[in-house]
């Protein structure tokens, strides 16, 4: 799921914000505003922007359903009930501090930031958005590395006789017959 967003993302900021302009259809939107009730107006520039449209809802669902509830669905997976209590309030401080940062990167890279003289006007808006989709592909890769490693080495975390018997991330060693295997461990816990 976070690969398909991440796949939007990128081809929004490469390919469809810079062809917005081939890609829309003005024409056909025009014809329909002309023949359709002045009451569906709005549906027809929500269609006839459909690249902003759907990036914009792309934004939304990436808020709602990767940083929510994909995370909080991995939190649940990896606390235990009895630390719940203690580390779901940090947990949500995280992303206060995580919401609170971004807001303060989004006003700076609107408003402050300019990219130099040599960029021309017209250019500096798909500048800007190249600058937050790349923040947001970092903080993609950023996420899954976590994912991976929280799952990797909680979830499926070794018993100690594996722990003995391997080298380095969980390459067995020859002839010791143990491999890695899912156990009912704790994940976090809160000393």
């Amino acid at each position: 799921m976070l690969a398909g967003f991440m796949a939007f993302f990128a081809l929004f900021t490469l390919v469809l914000y810079p062809n917005a302009n081939t890609l829309h259809p003005t024409a056909a939107a025009a014809s329909l505003a002309a023949v359709l009730p002045p009451g569906l107006a709005g549906g027809i520039a929500v269609l006839t922007n459909w690249t902003y449209s759907l990036f914009y809802v792309c934004a939304e669902l990436w808020g709602d359903v990767i940083l929510s509830l994909l995370f909080w669905g991995m939190a649940n997976e990896t606390t235990k009930i009895q630390d719940a209590g203690t580390i779901y309030p940090l947990l949500g401080v995280g992303a206060n501090v995580a919401q609170a940062s971004s807001g303060a990167l989004m006003k700076w890279v609107s408003g402050t930031w300019q990219p130099g003289p040599e960029v021309a006007a017209g250019d500096v808006w798909g500048l800007k958005l190249r600058l937050l989709m790349s923040v947001v592909m970092v903080c993609g890769v950023g996420i899954a590395a976590t994912h991976a490693y929280i799952m990797v080495w909680t979830l499926l975390a070794p018993s100690p006789s594996t722990i003995r018997n391997t080298r380095w991330f969980g390459e067995s060693i020859p002839g010791s017959g143990n491999i890695h295997r899912p156990t009912n461990r704790p994940g976090f816990r809160f000393a």
